[in-house]
């Protein structure tokens, strides 16, 4: 259970995208009411299969960053960006010499909680230093308590 994220069937801020066609940058395409949620949801970025290839691995290059940028709003239609959040992608401790690193579909890439004080209405983008190989999403999860 605290290995899973806990999702609500259909919502993602970016569902599905596949990462050499949006080459580095993954603008969101859902509005999502989340807020008032306590630091009780974090966005989750997570590794897709394709269509033809379930089982297709999602990849980055080594030294490559990821950053996941949330913005919230009150009304769904001003929105007010929340400080960025950063992740370096670090060769593996078993393959130290590695030049990408491999994600599994279903592998998390990487978390980040919504601050407590969060509005009630989100949306999320997606950047890469580097443009990544394969498909991916980003969608809220609720943290278990």
């Amino acid at each position: 259970m605290y290995r899973s994220p806990l999702k609500v069937h259909g919502e993602y801020l970016i569902g599905d995208k596949d990462g050499v066609q949006a080459a580095a940058n993954m603008p969101g395409n859902q509005i999502i009411r989340a807020g008032k949620s306590l630091s009780g949801l974090e966005i989750v970025v997570c590794a897709n299969g394709t269509a033809a290839d379930p089982e297709a691995a999602f990849s980055l290059e080594v030294g490559a960053c990821l950053t996941i940028s949330v913005k919230h709003s009150q009304d769904a239609e001003t929105f007010i960006a929340l400080p960025p959040w950063e992740a370096g992608i670090a060769a593996p401790e078993d393959a130290p010499t590695a030049l990408s690193v491999e994600f599994r579909p279903g592998d998390i890439i990487a978390r980040m909680t919504l601050p407590y004080d969060c509005l009630p209405y989100i949306k999320g983008d997606l950047a890469f230093s580097a443009p990544p190989a394969g498909k991916v999403s980003m969608f809220p999860a609720c943290l278990p308590r």
